[in-house]
């Protein structure tokens, strides 16, 4: 058998060849055109179509698990256990635990399980680090906290090289070896009214932010949905469910 091209792959002979041209383009480029409309299917299915919300919460379930927990087991200088100070030390975690949402909303546990959900549906899962005031901390406690962002916050419409030489790509900073060095969040959620807020992003050095994303190739600073590659196929099993229902019913 001959072949018109070196990979059959890249032949235009067959059902639907001959018009498949896709772009070939840099995921970053990919994502600035596409990313909007994608990441709102994306987060459809995962909502709302069952085996797509289901695989979600099976591998949240199976990953995050039960959460942290520590059995500190120290010793002093010759080998005797401290056991005060080990009791001590989980404690002082799990209250930690217990209070780590800055908002005081979450415990450490639901805010994990939401920083991977929200990779898997947006692409990335942010937490960012912030310090309990003064009064919000007991004596003794540790005052580091962590804020949920959404990836919705983050500034795709900041595009630009900054006097320092620095480039910003959809609203993430790098430097000229494209090692990340902030982050440009809105202060709030875009689609939230907030009447007495400006929504101007501002930055926030990338040594505060943890980013649970999935590269999309080299040098690629924005990740896209986990579920991207599943989008047309749910939607066709949404479809075909409903067209049965309305058959069964005419």
């Amino acid at each position: 058998m001959a072949f018109g091209t070196h990979w059959e792959s890249a032949s235009l002979t067959g059902p639907g060849f001959r018009q498949w041209e896709p772009d070939n383009t840099h995921p970053d480029v990919a994502y600035l055109r596409e990313a909007e409309r994608l990441n709102g299917r994306a987060a459809w299915i995962a909502r709302n179509v069952d085996i797509v919300s289901g695989a979600k919460r099976a591998i949240i379930d199976s990953v995050i698990g039960t959460g942290i927990v520590t059995s500190t087991q120290a010793i002093d200088r010759s080998g005797n256990p401290e056991d005060d100070f080990s009791q001590e030390f989980d404690t002082q975690f799990e209250d930690w635990f217990e209070e780590s949402d800055i908002s005081a909303d979450l415990d450490f546990q639901d805010m994990l399980r939401m920083v991977l959900g929200g990779s898997m549906e947006l692409g990335h899962g942010f937490l960012v680090e912030r310090f309990a005031k003064d009064g919000d901390v007991r004596e003794g406690e540790c005052p580091l906290r962590y804020e949920l962002v959404s990836s919705d916050q983050l500034d795709t419409y900041k595009n630009e090289v900054r006097p320092d030489g620095n480039s910003i790509i959809a609203g993430v900073e790098v430097d000229a070896d494209y090692r990340r060095r902030g982050y440009w969040f809105y202060t709030a959620h875009p689609d939230v009214l907030h009447p007495t807020r400006v929504f101007e992003s501002e930055r926030i050095p990338a040594e505060r932010v943890i980013d649970l994303r999935r590269p999309a190739g080299p040098h690629s600073v924005r990740s896209v949905s986990w579920f991207a590659p599943l989008v047309r196929a749910a939607r066709h099993i949404t479809d075909y469910r409903v067209d049965g229902i309305r058959n069964i019913n005419t």
